[in-house]
């Protein structure tokens, strides 16, 4: 999905699949337009929100769209006898600091309010503190453009089941509902159901008392939005036609060639990297069809003669092209290509193929087919009906998936966010520019910062001055770079990474004994408050260092960088100590109580918990909020 950053437009009402206060605006996307003054012309509004959030970059992977999914699922289901956020804190506490332009995008016709905004990021907040995760400066930006992300595609996909002419009946609603009430009461009775009677008994008299408030507190609009996309998923899948012999080509090994035409990359000083990248692609293109063209006229021996001959001549692919572009026999499925190569190849019913261009590398590529090898199950005769459905399942989520990203691809979001946009524009437009076009980028997402501290939170505004520190320096700013990481380490939550990089800034600008104070603080933090171990995301809790030599262990890569940090400051003193101090902290093989059984020499690292243990997320589309006026879950029956 294309983001775009946008000041003026016109938006129509709020949608999405999440469920929403019930004060909040709604719709279905076809209302009337309405004008909209440009964020410097309209008072900001909104209740000031504590940010917090997850691992910079976690959501740019396959793991992470299952993350995605029971993100939702824990924000949607919270304990049924709680509120929605933790105890003690309100939910303005739980959420992202700050107030801002309301709403803060627009989607497919749709408003992405702040409000519903701020409840995706408290979703990524409570999922992160269940991990032991202290997201600061570092992540927070990122959290929140994956926020508007998830939001963006959520309303796409809306759209597109009222585009596709779905809809769902009250029935449908009130079935859906009853069913994560039922699921609900079921996963909280667990192995103790009398204990949850007298529970429920004490705070609301009867079960049946229970689930009629639970069904005033459900927003019926975000079911219906959820139950669209559901059956959006459900008509793609039904219409997606697959037989047995869509079944053998997916087992059908192929003795494979490969051309490999990239096209030449744009200089640095390149004025238009955007223009010479589209021109040089068309020159790899027309260059592998001159060689498809020259293929096309031959056949048997002497196509796979010459083949090898171009390949040798002509790839770029360095590991293929001295054996004549030999990839050996490969089912389509493991090549590391776009899903679209993979799909020409195995329906593919000449032995040439190609040009076919790779969405991800541009490059282009030609296939030559010398021979195909069914290779099915040993036991297919026994097992085959049961082998088809499976099969038939994987192409449904498949066609599914593809579906929605076609979705994800033409959806265009404006964004009018302040903060939101210099963090798009230093992110992807400036990192993919060059020469004075990316400077020029630089420039104007330092702009939109400046415009978004007028009303940013403390959390906020930190992460803020964080991210304006890292285009200063890109713009080789010295002094601009060394004052906006002070300002970003002022106050905040997990400050550690950002105070290791201002000591370093401090060093390099002849400032010694300032960054040796740094040091020391980051050092006495990480003694009082060390960052968990058992990290989800990788074990790398300390921001950009957690992964330096620390084994999985943040603290301890803060710490080596803290040391090698004195050794040029020289004092070799400080640096001692604070290896002493890793040394110390680095476990010890154990026998006994501590060993991992059968397996020598392993220790059980302190922080770890047992996995039995890890809380499940509960179902989608549960209740906003607890009853008003009743107490959390748990603490009246004590």
């Amino acid at each position: 999905m294309a983001l775009t950053t946008k000041n003026d437009g016109e938006m129509g009402s709020a949608t999405g699949a999440r469920p929403q206060p019930k004060t909040q605006p709604r719709g279905d996307g076809r209302t009337p337009l309405r004008g909209r003054p440009s964020a410097q012309e309209r008072d900001y509004e909104g209740t000031p929100l504590s940010m917090t959030g997850i691992r910079n970059g976690l959501l740019h992977s396959t793991f992470t769209k299952i993350v995605l999914g029971l993100l939702i699922l824990i924000f949607a289901g919270t304990f049924l006898l709680g509120g929605l956020t933790p105890a003690g804190q309100t939910p303005g506490e739980a959420g992202a600091g700050g107030s801002g332009p309301d709403p803060i995008a627009q989607v497919a016709g749709q408003d992405i309010t702040r409000a519903r905004f701020d409840q995706a990021l408290q979703s990524q907040m409570r999922f992160a503190e269940m991990f032991g995760q202290k997201p600061g400066p570092v992540e927070l930006l990122n959290i929140r453009q994956q926020a508007l992300q998830g939001l963006s595609e959520e309303a796409a996909q809306y759209k597109a089941a009222q585009d596709a002419g779905i809809t769902v009946s009250g029935a449908d609603i009130d079935a859906k509902i009853e069913k994560q009430i039922d699921d609900e009461i079921k996963s909280q009775q667990g192995a103790n159901p009398a204990d949850f009677r007298r529970r429920v008994e004490a705070q609301y008299g009867t079960e049946a008392a229970l689930r009629d408030e639970l069904r005033k507190n459900y927003d019926r609009d975000a079911v219906e939005r959820a139950l669209m996309i559901e059956k959006l998923g459900e008509k793609v899948k039904a219409e997606n036609a697959v037989s047995e012999d869509d079944y053998k080509r997916s087992l059908t090994k192929l003795n494979l060639r490969q051309i490999v035409v990239r096209p030449t990359l744009p200089p640095p000083t390149e004025k238009n990297p955007a223009d010479a990248r589209t021109k040089n692609e068309a020159e790899a293109k027309t260059r592998a069809e001159k060689l498809a063209a020259q293929l096309k006229t031959m056949q048997g021996a002497a196509l796979s003669s010459q083949f090898a001959a171009l390949a040798a001549k002509e790839s770029v692919d360095v590991a293929t092209k001295a054996k004549g572009g030999q990839l050996g026999l490969k089912l389509a499925s493991e090549l590391p290509l776009s899903t679209a190569i993979k799909e020409a190849l195995g329906s593919a019913k000449t032995n040439l193929v190609g040009p076919l261009q790779d969405e991800f590398s541009k490059d282009y590529y030609l296939f030559l087919i010398e021979g195909r090898k069914l290779d099915l199950p040993k036991d297919y005769t026994k097992k085959k009906a049961q082998l088809l459905k499976d099969f038939e399942t994987q192409r449904d989520n498949e066609v599914w998936s593809k579906r929605q990203e076609e979705i994800r691809k033409t959806a265009q979001t404006e964004i009018y966010d302040p903060a939101l946009q210099a963090y798009k524009i230093q992110t992807e437009q400036a990192a993919t520019a060059t020469g004075d076009e990316q400077t020029r980028l630089r420039r104007e997402a330092l702009q939109k910062y400046q415009e978004a501290l007028g009303y940013a939170g403390p959390a906020q505004a930190t992460a803020i001055h964080y991210q304006m520190a890292r285009l200063y320096r890109d713009l080789k700013q010295p002094n601009e770079y060394l004052a906006s990481l002070k300002a970003a380490t002022k106050e905040g939550d997990n400050l550690t990474p950002v105070r290791l990089e201002l000591a370093t800034a401090l060093r390099e600008a002849k400032q010694p004994k300032e960054a040796i104070a740094q040091l020391q603080q980051v050092s006495k933090q990480l003694t009082e408050n060390p960052p968990p171990q058992n990290n989800l995301f990788g074990g790398a809790g300390g921001g950009d260092m957690g992964g330096m030599s620390g084994g999985g262990n943040p603290a301890l890569g803060m710490r080596f960088q803290i040391a090698s940090e004195f050794d040029a400051l020289g004092r070799k003193d400080l640096a001692a100590l604070e290896r002493q101090k890793i040394s110390a902290s680095i476990p010890r093989p154990m026998t006994g109580a501590g060993a991992v059984p059968g397996m020598p020499g392993v220790t059980a690292m302190p922080g770890m918990g047992n996995p039995q243990s890890m809380p499940v997320p509960a179902p989608a589309t549960a209740p906003r909020k607890a009853p008003a006026g009743k107490p959390a879950g748990g603490q009246a029956t004590r």
